[in-house]
């Protein structure tokens, strides 16, 4: 019974299938940690499992692994056939369980049921969004415009009309120091005591 896809394959993508004797739980558990990412990293994340430098829950899950590696590489050389760039273009994967086998004779495994799960990769391209880059909107630096100080008005007193003669320097005229008069002091008047003399009784003849 052939296996279909998921959803209706366009010629814009590149896809591939196939069933692969891994166990589908497995295959489940692996392909959730690349479904929807870009091919390139899901197809380096596989690589990195497949050569133990990253786990998934601890475990490597090798076989599971190695299968689906495989199955990429053929999508990958589908859509370069198909001229499709991959590294534009988004992987989307699918598991399924496959149709129940039974072992062949032997001594221990006869008539066990055989591990199979289906799986199908579509590459789909999608438009990379340009990372908006924030334009920040230029800030108009303004011009610092010095500050006028107030200007105090003068108020001018009206000038009077009479003009101001010029002194003009008059001759010096040497002033006469007035000598200082001496005041005569009146001398006190002494007053002139006459003094009598006795007249000189004329002497009598007898004597």
């Amino acid at each position: 019974m052939a296996i279909g896809y998921t959803f209706p394959v366009e010629k814009e993508m590149a896809c591939a299938k196939s069933t692969l004797s891994v166990s589908a739980i497995h295959a489940q558990t692996v392909c959730k940690k690349i479904n929807g990412k870009e091919f390139l990293k899901a197809k380096k994340f596989i690589e990195d499992v497949r050569d133990e430098k990253v786990s998934i829950n601890g475990r490597y899950y090798t076989k599971t692994v190695t299968e689906i590696a495989k199955l990429l590489h053929t999508a990958e050389a589908n859509a370069i056939a198909q001229n499709h760039d991959t590294e534009a273009m988004k992987l989307f994967i699918s598991v399924s369980k496959g149709p129940r086998l039974y072992r062949a004779k032997r001594k221990r495994s006869f008539g066990l049921a055989m591990k199979i799960a289906n799986l199908q990769v579509i590459l789909k391209p999608f438009v990379k969004k340009q990372k908006k880059t924030k334009v920040e909107p230029k800030k108009e630096t303004k011009k610092e415009v010095p500050k006028e100080e107030p200007k105090v008005e003068v108020k001018e007193e009206p000038k009077s009309e009479e003009k101001v003669e010029e002194k003009k320097e008059e001759p010096k005229v040497e002033e006469k120091k007035e000598e200082p008069v001496e005041e005569k002091k009146e001398e006190p008047k002494v007053e002139e005591v006459k003094e009598e003399v006795p007249k000189e009784e004329p002497k009598s003849e007898g004597e």
